[in-house]
């Protein structure tokens, strides 16, 4: 491995890895507060995967071994089926609220179908039922939808929003906006070339905390 590919990898995973310990930390300081809401136990459980999954992608940096890479993709589709949870529950009203739900029915169904179909690619390739190439190319497919259907989630909440919340929600919006917007210049350039750019793989890390 290259010291310059070495230092970026570092940087780019370490900062995501601090990025959502420092949010897992200061979610979890107010006490047992955040217990007793659903939004805030999802964004902490999307903290903790997110930490997990920016440590093994710099164990995987280091090691290369195979298992180890199946754990990251993974950890990756465990962290977008959070994201996808914690966006249907903003979009969900309340029990209590009689306001009707700007969520289409298909939407969620679709969320949770890609986040079985990437649990079911990782075992695959790990019972070894697929081969290393037929599992990247559906890999490149399924992130590529992943990010796609996160754009359209992201789309939703912020079109639906009241005025007054719109201002609220901002900057989570935004933040999300980068980070699914980066992941389908990624796997769309792959599915362009049939190869992953190694130099955009490697500033994941720094463009998705």
């Amino acid at each position: 491995m290259e010291i310059t590919s070495a230092s970026l990898i570092i940087w780019s995973f370490g900062l995501a890895a601090f990025g959502y310990l420092a949010l897992w930390i200061y979610l979890i300081s107010f006490g047992t507060d955040w217990r007793s809401s659903t939004h805030t136990r999802r964004m902490v459980s999307v903290a903790i995967v997110s930490t997990l999954w920016a440590f093994g992608s710099l164990l995987y940096a280091y090691s290369g071994h195979p298992l180890t890479l199946l754990a990251t993709t993974l950890g990756d589709v465990a962290k977008y089926g959070l994201w996808y949870a914690f966006l249907v529950t903003l979009l969900v009203p309340k029990s209590d609220q009689r306001s009707r739900t700007f969520l289409p029915s298909w939407l969620p169904a679709i969320c949770w179908a890609l986040v079985i179909a990437g649990v079911c690619l990782q075992l695959s390739a790990a019972l070894r039922l697929i081969s290393t190439e037929e599992w990247l190319r559906i890999l490149i497919f399924h992130g590529l939808t992943e990010a796609v259907i996160g754009l359209v989630l992201v789309e939703q909440l912020f079109r639906t929003v009241s005025e007054d919340s719109r201002w609220n929600v901002k900057p989570l919006c935004v933040a999300l906006l980068f980070q699914f917007a980066f992941d389908i210049y990624l796997f769309a350039d792959a599915m362009m070339f049939s190869r992953i750019d190694t130099d955009a793989l490697t500033v994941r890390g720094l463009c998705m905390q």
